[in-house]
């Protein structure tokens, strides 16, 4: 399987780490990894399935899902190091992807 689209959205989240753990810049390297999801997100959401290459896992919903809540996910966390963020609101955002993910997830099973 070739992964064609997802080596931009892999690159980006390597120059995150880098940025993260050897220059010591948590938000910027937190922050350049939550955008590789975002362009991920935007590459699946744009892309045929075949284009898509590695960021087609699942069903495209689903997909749009996880990288969303991947890109929520990863930007909250660095804001409640770098900024004393309140984490009951990243909980709250967890809260209902969990309520649409399971709904999602009890369609497909009943159809």
């Amino acid at each position: 399987m070739r992964l064609r689209a997802w080596w931009f959205s892999g690159a980006l989240l390597l120059a995150g780490l880098v940025v993260a753990g050897v220059s010591d810049r948590l938000l910027l390297g937190g922050l350049l990894m939550a955008a590789a999801f975002v362009v991920a997100l935007a590459l699946r959401v744009g892309l045929s399935e075949e284009r898509a290459g590695g960021l087609h896992v699942r069903s495209r919903g689903l997909d749009v899902l996880f990288y969303t809540a991947a890109a929520v996910d990863v930007a909250g966390a660095t804001l409640i190091v770098t900024h004393d963020l309140e984490p009951r609101l990243l909980l709250a955002v967890n809260a209902v992807f969990g309520a649409v993910l399971l709904s999602m997830w009890s369609r497909a099973v009943r159809s």
